[in-house]
């Protein structure tokens, strides 16, 4: 059954970039689940294994206080050339048109604040293997501040071959020619 799992990265924009034009790399991140009661559960800042063909959501959480500034654009550029996910290219860049923004909690860091979200997006179902996929999330407020921190994400491989032809073929016969 496919499950549903989110990268919430969180943030202050009340935080001043010593060097303007340069990222600030004060994000924290972790990952949650959806329980089977339809709440999310936290899981922190260790890699997470996710199931392929689950929903996969990205969140920015922004948790100045008073002062919350909505997100200009989410980033994830993953360091392989191919992304988790399915009929996904790399990077995944979403304006702020196409991004929800309003007040919530994250339970996988922990933080309340004013969430952005992304997606969902389909974890691959193509993958044979288990593989880490590595990124970058790049966050851009609209006071044009940007933020960056580098998570990874495991995909549980099935194991299986990614196509099982029903055609069986038969391998060439070892008989000796009489």
């Amino acid at each position: 059954m496919a499950k549903s799992y989110s990268l919430d990265v969180a943030f202050s924009s009340a935080t001043q970039a010593l060097q303007s034009g340069q990222p600030v790399f004060s994000m924290g991140f972790g990952f949650s689940e959806v329980n089977a009661g339809g709440t999310w559960r936290g899981d922190g800042q260790a890699a997470k294994t996710v199931e392929p063909g689950s929903n996969f959501y990205f969140t920015a959480f922004d948790t100045a206080c008073c002062s919350a500034h909505k997100v200009e654009w989410i980033e994830i550029r993953f360091h392989h050339e191919k992304t988790p996910f399915e009929n996904v290219e790399n990077p995944i860049i979403v304006g702020s048109s196409q991004i929800a923004s309003q007040h919530g909690h994250s339970a996988g860091c922990n933080v309340l604040g004013v969430y952005s979200l992304i997606g969902p997006y389909i974890v691959s179902t193509m993958e044979v293997k288990s593989e880490t996929f590595n990124c970058t999330v790049r966050v851009l407020t609209k006071d044009g501040v940007l933020y960056s921190v580098d998570p990874e994400i495991i995909v549980e491989g099935t194991g299986l071959p990614a196509k099982v032809s029903k055609q069986q073929k038969r391998s060439p016969s070892r008989r000796k020619a009489a």
